[in-house]
């Protein structure tokens, strides 16, 4: 799959195929249609979000829409074909 991805802090985001995700306990795998960047994103990638911290190399981009096309274990109330919107990580 393709994503902008962030190498090192303060870096330039490329471009390029990273492996498709596998979804685990309680995920969901999203194919996205919309993603938004958010001035939390640009503090991120400048390597000043003490209170996001992210492990690099990373994925920027925290708003999503999109359809769900695949299911961890354990989840409910969520199946493939399902639109969905939300906002990633939590942990």
């Amino acid at each position: 799959m393709r994503a902008v991805v962030l190498e090192e802090f303060g870096g330039s985001l490329e471009l390029r195929e990273i492996d498709r995700p596998v979804p685990g306990p309680g995920q969901v795998l999203v194919l996205v249609h919309a993603s938004g960047v958010n001035p939390l994103d640009t503090k991120i990638r400048a390597g000043r979000a003490a209170h996001a911290r992210a492990q690099l190399p990373a994925v920027l981009g925290m708003g999503l829409a999109g359809v769900v096309v695949g299911t961890g274990p354990g989840v409910e109330g969520f199946a493939a074909g399902d639109e969905v919107y939300g906002l990633t990580g939590g942990g």
